[in-house]
C-alpha cells in the first residue's frame, strides 16, 4: 500500500472530494470530506485487503477529477484488474504509462499493464510489458520480482516465439574451393571465379512460432512453424573475381511445419520426438521438400550429468534434379556435465545419406566438444566448441578412388549481457571451418564473424 501511495504523491493536488466512505468502510455511515491524498490511501487499503470492487468507483473518481494524476491512474488500474475488469485495467495502465516520469513510475506502470494483459488472457503481450518493467526496474529487487513474474507468465503461455537476426562477414559464402587451380591427368586447370571461395556478408533472419496443444504433469505436445532465410552481399574482391556472380545466387530460404511430443521417463529423464515437414529454396529456385523425424531419450545421471541418445530419419525430395533426392539416417549421442566453473558438452554422430547422385551420397562420422562458462568473463557469457567430421563419398571423375573429406570447425561466442535492452543483448561470434578433401573442388576454408541478438532470460 505504502509503495503505491508513494508513487502517487508526486503531482497530486490538495483538492477536497466528498466520498461516501460508508460504501467503502461499512463501519462508518456518515459522509466524510476526504482530501485526495486521504482518499487515495483509503483506495489503496481497500485494494490490498481484497475489496477492489468497492475501491474501483473511488479510484475512478480520482481519475475523473484529475486525468493527469499518475498515482490515481495506477490505483484505478489495479482496482479494475482485481475487480475482474481486465480491459479497463489495461486502458488505465496504458494511460499511466503515458504519464509516467522516471524509472520508478515507468516500472510501476509496466507492471500494472502486464498484470492487466495477463488477467485478460493476452500472455504474450504481458511478457512484452514485463520486459519493459525489467528494463525500467529501479533496483535489483524490483528487477528480480519482474523477472519472476515473466517466467511465471511464460510457463503458462501456450504460445512461444523465438527469433534470430544477425549479420556475419564471411570469407567463403558460396562454399568454393580454397585453390584457384585443379590438377587433372598431370595438367593444371584454372577454376572459374564462381567455383572459388567468394567473400561477402551474410544477413540471416528466422522466426519460430510454437503453440502448446496438450500439457499434463507427465507430457507436453506442441505444433509450430519455422521460417528463415539467409541473404548475401558479395565483397568488391568477390565481384572482381566472379563478375557474373550475384549475392542472390546463394540466397537460401526455408519454411517448416512441425509437431513435437515430450513425455517424462524414469530417473528424471524424458522421451522426445519431433516430426517436421519443410520446403527450401536456393538462389531463388525451389530446392527440396523434406519430411524428417527426430526422436530420443534423455537420461539424468549422478553429479548433474545428462545424456541423450537420438536418431534421425529424413526423406529429401529434390526439386532441382530427382537424382539428388536422398534418404538420410543417423544416430547421435550427446552428453553434458558440470565441470569447473561451467558445463562441458560432448557429442558423437553417425549419418548415412543414400542417393543416386555420387555428389550427395556419403557416410559421415563426427565428434564435437564444447564448454559453456557459468560466470561472465570480462562481462560476457562465453561458450566455445570444436568439431571434427569425416565424410566418405563414392568415386567421382576427378577422384576415381573415392572422395574423402575431413572437416574441422572451431566456434567461440560471447553474449554481451551487460548491453541488454528489455532482456535482449548482442552476441558476437567467431568461427573457422577447414574442409580438407582429396577433391580440390571441395577443399575449402572459411573464416567468419557474426553479430546477432539473443535473449538474456
Amino acid at each position: 500500500m505504502a509503495r503505491i501511495a508513494a508513487i502517487g504523491r508526486r503531482g497530486l493536488r490538495a483538492a477536497a472530494l466528498l466520498a461516501l466512505v460508508s460504501l467503502a468502510l461499512p463501519a462508518q455511515a456518515e459522509q466524510v470530506a476526504l482530501s485526495r491524498a486521504e482518499l487515495r490511501d483509503k483506495v489503496a487499503q481497500l485494494i490490498f485487503t481484497g475489496h477492489a470492487a468497492r475501491a474501483l468507483p473511488f479510484a475512478e473518481a480520482l481519475v475523473a477529477d484529475d486525468p493527469e494524476d499518475f498515482g490515481a491512474l495506477l490505483l484505478a488500474a489495479y482496482a479494475a484488474r482485481d475487480a475482474g475488469q481486465a480491459k479497463r485495467s489495461a486502458e488505465l495502465a496504458r494511460a499511466a504509462w503515458q504519464k509516467a516520469e522516471g524509472e520508478d513510475q515507468k516500472h510501476a506502470a509496466a507492471m500494472a499493464m502486464a498484470q492487466a494483459k495477463s488477467s485478460g488472457g493476452a500472455r504474450t503481450s504481458a511478457q512484452l510489458w514485463l520486459r519493459r518493467a525489467i528494463e525500467h526496474a529501479p533496483d535489483a529487487k524490483a528487477r528480480k520480482m519482474a523477472l519472476r513474474d515473466y517466467k511465471y507468465v511464460r510457463a503458462r503461455n501456450p504460445w512461444s516465439y523465438r527469433f534470430d537476426l544477425g549479420v556475419a562477414p564471411s570469407s567463403n559464402i558460396n562454399g568454393g574451393a580454397a585453390s584457384d587451380t585443379i590438377w587433372l591427368f598431370g595438367l593444371p586447370f584454372t577454376l572459374s571465379g564462381d567455383s572459388q571461395a567468394l567473400s561477402g556478408v551474410e544477413t540471416r533472419m528466422s522466426l519460430s512460432v510454437e503453440r502448446t496443444v496438450q500439457e499434463s504433469p507427465a507430457a507436453k505436445s506442441t505444433i509450430g512453424v519455422n521460417m528463415g532465410g539467409r541473404a548475401y552481399q558479395l565483397s568488391s574482391e568477390a565481384r572482381d573475381l566472379a563478375p557474373n556472380a550475384r549475392g542472390s545466387d546463394y540466397a537460401f530460404a526455408a519454411v517448416e511445419a512441425f509437431a513435437t511430443h515430450r513425455r517424462k521417463a524414469g530417473q528424471g529423464g524424458e522421451w522426445d520426438s519431433r516430426l517436421t515437414f519443410g520446403h527450401n529454396e536456393y538462389g531463388g529456385e525451389a530446392l527440396s521438400n523434406y519430411l524428417r523425424f527426430d526422436g530420443g531419450r534423455t537420461v539424468m545421471l549422478k553429479g548433474g550429468q545428462e545424456m541423450r541418445f537420438g536418431l534421425l530419419v529424413e526423406d529429401q525430395h529434390r526439386l532441382d534434379a530427382d537424382k539428388n533426392s536422398a534418404l538420410v539416417r543417423g544416430i547421435n549421442l550427446d552428453w553434458s556435465r558440470p565441470l569447473g566453473a561451467g558445463t562441458a558438452r560432448l557429442g558423437a554422430r553417425l549419418t548415412d545419406v543414400a542417393a543416386d547422385a555420387v555428389e550427395i551420397a556419403h557416410v559421415s562420422r563426427g565428434v564435437s566438444l564444447g564448454y559453456d562458462f557459468a560466470k561472465p568473463v570480462l562481462g560476457a557469457n562465453l561458450s566455445v566448441s570444436v568439431g571434427y567430421e569425416e565424410r566418405d563419398y563414392g568415386a567421382i571423375w576427378t577422384v576415381p578412388e573415392g572422395r574423402a573429406d575431413e572437416r574441422v570447425s572451431v566456434d567461440a561466442r560471447a553474449h554481451l549481457r551487460q548491453l541488454d535492452y528489455m532482456g535482449f543483448a548482442p552476441e558476437v561470434g567467431v568461427n573457422y571451418t577447414r574442409n580438407r578433401s582429396n577433391s580440390v573442388l571441395h577443399d575449402s576454408r572459411e573464416m567468419g564473424l557474426s553479430l546477432g541478438i539473443k535473449s538474456t532470460f
